[in-house]
């Protein structure tokens, strides 16, 4: 009932019991660890630190699996899946998770997808009384944002909504700049210009390369500019990790400005 204490069994808002914590400093090349643990409550909530125990400079993608299951039978529920980056052992690619709880049990995977650097990580996982809506997973940026073998936007702060953001860019004619994007999974307002107005053709793309393919390919959306030299579009940031490419097919350099920006809490 309403207001009984936490002994009587009552689900309340601030209920939250760890299920998992776990460390693990050398997941080999194409590794995998997988847990099983027993859940009760509708909510859960994540955070994982993913960093290269190899260099700074390879590329090192990270698959995340949570699958929920009967408790009795063992009937796979409801599978969530996300390919991110792991950042550096200085400065790890922290990210925070929530979402509803599928099934009385749920097992975790965590893939190693490079061929030749090792993962560390730090991983918890609570289960909560709070009932969330839908699964949230985003890179954090209080602690810093690195992701090894990429290049950081110009500027960017999920947390207070921004993905990238690009003040005159320098793009010469026929080249490409490319930045990987924090996690976000979600509605995002794309917002680009350059200084050439009509004369301007640059093309705005963000693609899942960070798992496999090359840039330009896999694309999770491609946008050029308007007769105004603009790009104002809605678009949509899948549970993969994304990489944004500006490229210039104008015959004379340009600059970019521009921002892409979370168009939900």
């Amino acid at each position: 009932m309403p207001g009984a204490p936490d002994w009587s069994g009552t689900r309340l808002l601030h209920g939250t019991t760890q299920v998992l914590n776990k460390v693990q400093n050398g997941l080999a090349p194409g590794g995998s660890d997988v847990w099983t643990v027993p859940v009760t409550r509708p909510g859960y909530i994540l955070e994982i630190h993913l960093f290269n125990q190899t260099d700074n400079v390879t590329k090192l993608p990270v698959g995340i699996q949570l699958q929920w299951e009967d408790g009795m039978s063992g009937d796979n529920l409801e599978t969530q899946a996300w390919i991110v980056t792991a950042g550096t052992a200085a400065t790890p690619h922290y990210i925070d998770g929530s979402g509803p709880t599928g099934g009385g049990t749920l097992k975790i995977t965590i893939n190693n997808l490079s061929g030749t650097a090792t993962l560390g990580y730090f991983l918890i996982i609570d289960e909560t009384s709070f009932a969330y809506i839908r699964h949230d997973w985003r890179t954090d940026n209080v602690f810093g944002f690195s992701a090894t073998g990429y290049t950081l936007p110009p500027a960017q702060d999920v947390n207070t909504d921004v993905l990238f953001a690009a003040n005159g860019v320098n793009i010469g004619a026929g080249a490409h700049v490319s930045y990987i994007l924090p996690l976000y999974n979600g509605p995002v307002y794309c917002r680009f210009g350059t200084t050439a107005g009509a004369a301007a053709n640059m093309e705005i793309e963000a693609d899942l390369s960070v798992y496999g393919g090359t840039i330009g390919a896999n694309q999770a959306w491609d946008f050029f500019t308007d007769i105004n030299g603009q790009v104002s579009q809605l678009a949509t940031q899948p549970r993969i990790q994304c990489v944004l490419t500006a490229t210039n097919h104008s015959a004379g350099a340009l600059q970019l400005f521009g921002s892409l920006l979370i168009a939900e809490r």
